[in-house]
């Protein structure tokens, strides 16, 4: 029997991720860096640094998040604003900063 540390299994994510730069699409896990970012990743199909998480990944707890009228946490940055992906209320940027 051994014991397993278990700090060596928080903080990570794991999920669908795409490069940007070739489309390809795979499945991965990657750990989060102390400030609670997750890196982009290289990609296995063109090497180059640029696969990001398909999905929406939410803010840890104790960390600012800006949310919607809705609650919703997902956004789509237009040059005018931020559309909520969840209500499709569109806030301008004026009124966020």
């Amino acid at each position: 029997m051994s014991v397993l540390n278990i700090e060596d299994f928080r903080s990570h994510l794991s999920g669908r991720i795409r490069c940007v730069s070739c489309h390809y699409e795979w499945v991965g896990v990657c750990p989060i860096d102390p400030d609670g970012n997750a890196p982009c990743l290289e990609c296995p199909n063109c090497g180059v640094m640029q696969g990001f998480f398909m999905h929406p990944i939410c803010a840890a707890e104790d960390k600012l998040a800006w949310r919607c009228k809705c609650s919703g946490e997902t956004f789509m940055l237009t040059p005018d604003g931020a559309l909520c992906i969840r209500c499709g209320l569109h806030h301008k940027w004026d009124d966020i900063f």
